[in-house]
């Protein structure tokens, strides 16, 4: 499903830091699972079998203000939530 449809359907919108901590956090557990510690996870049927997303929770997150053309982001600090696992594997 598309992100925008996932989050309006559950109700929650993880903050981008929060998804992009999930990111690193998975390939970092799935990215030698093909044979090459290369920062692509290629084998992902390995990592769906081999890697729990609900691991993550409670893991902290923190990213610095950001601004671009786009416009402004603040900091932001938390931790990995059961909802954005569940928005993650809904996602995926």
């Amino acid at each position: 499903m598309f992100p925008p449809v996932v989050e309006e359907t559950m109700g929650y919108y993880p903050p981008p830091c929060e998804l992009e901590q999930v990111m690193y956090e998975t390939i970092d557990a799935c990215d030698a699972l093909d044979g090459h510690t290369d920062s692509v996870v290629s084998r992902t049927d390995l990592c769906k079998l081999n890697f729990n997303l609900s691991s993550l929770i409670g893991i902290p997150y923190s990213c610095n203000v950001t601004s671009a053309l786009t416009g402004y982001e603040p900091s932001q600090n938390g931790m990995i939530t059961a909802e954005g696992v569940a928005a993650v594997e809904t996602i995926l």
